[in-house]
C-alpha cells in the first residue's frame, strides 16, 4: 500500500512539473482530481525612453508662474506695480518688435538679424513698476519687465542661449535693439527682461535683478 501511495505521488508531482513548464501559466489540481490551468496576469512596466530610462524621471514639475506676486513684492524695494498684463495669444515680443526696427534701418552691408523663436511661449507677462524713491529733478526709477513662459526649462534654455548670442555677440547688436540696457535672466522655463527707465538708475537695475531671481519660481 505504501508503495502504491510513493508511486501515487510522484506521478501526480511529474504532472504538475509538466503542466507548469509553461511560465505564462500557473497550474493547479482541484480537490475532485481535475487539472485547471490559469494565465498569468502579464507585468506591466512603464514606458522606457531610446536610453532605458522611465520618462517620468526626466520630466521635472513646472510650477507655475508667481510672476504678478513677485511683481508686487517689488514694494519692499520701494517699487509700485503701476501696470500688468498677461498675453496667451500675443502677436509678438518686444524683443523682436526691436529687431524688425533694426533691420528696417540697417546699412546695406549689414547682415539682418534673426528674430527670436517664440513657438514654444506659452505666456507673455508684462509689469510696469516705478519707485517712490525721488532721485532728484523728479526722477524716480522705473523699469518694464517682461517675462516670457516656456512649454519646457529646455526650450527656455535654448532661447537663453540666442539671447545671450544677440547681448554678447560682434557689433553693437543689443545697444540698437534698446537704447536703455536691457538685463535678462533664466528662472527654470521663464526668461525676465528688465528695461530700466534709463542709464540714470543703471545702479538700480541690480537689486530689482536680485530680487526676481531670488522670488520667481
Amino acid at each position: 500500500m505504501k508503495k502504491q501511495t510513493v508511486f501515487l505521488f510522484l506521478v501526480v508531482l511529474g504532472l504538475s512539473s509538466c503542466l507548469n513548464s509553461n511560465p505564462e501559466q500557473d497550474t493547479r489540481i482541484e480537490p475532485d482530481g481535475n487539472v485547471s490551468t490559469i494565465e498569468k496576469a502579464e507585468e506591466v512596466r512603464p514606458e522606457t525612453t531610446s536610453a532605458g530610462e522611465d520618462p517620468r524621471s526626466e520630466a521635472k514639475e513646472l510650477l507655475p508662474s508667481n510672476f504678478m506676486e513677485v511683481m508686487e513684492g517689488l514694494e519692499i524695494k520701494t517699487y509700485q506695480l503701476k501696470k500688468y498684463s498677461e498675453e496667451e495669444n500675443f502677436e509678438e515680443v518686444f524683443l523682436n518688435t526691436a529687431i524688425d526696427r533694426v533691420n528696417r534701418y540697417r546699412k546695406k552691408d549689414e547682415p539682418e538679424i534673426s528674430k527670436i523663436d517664440t513657438k514654444d511661449i506659452i505666456m507673455v507677462r508684462k509689469a510696469f513698476v516705478k519707485s517712490t524713491e525721488d532721485m532728484g529733478g523728479n526722477l524716480y526709477p522705473r523699469a518694464d519687465i517682461e517675462s516670457w513662459e516656456f512649454r519646457t526649462k529646455a526650450a527656455a534654455d535654448v532661447i537663453m542661449k540666442a539671447v545671450e548670442g544677440l547681448r554678447d555677440g560682434p557689433g553693437h547688436t543689443w545697444e540698437d535693439i534698446s537704447k536703455s540696457p536691457i538685463s535678462v535672466l533664466q528662472a527654470d522655463n521663464e526668461l525676465v527682461f528688465i528695461t530700466p527707465g534709463g542709464f540714470y538708475m543703471l545702479d538700480k537695475v541690480g537689486e530689482i535683478k536680485t530680487y526676481i531671481k531670488d522670488n520667481l519660481q
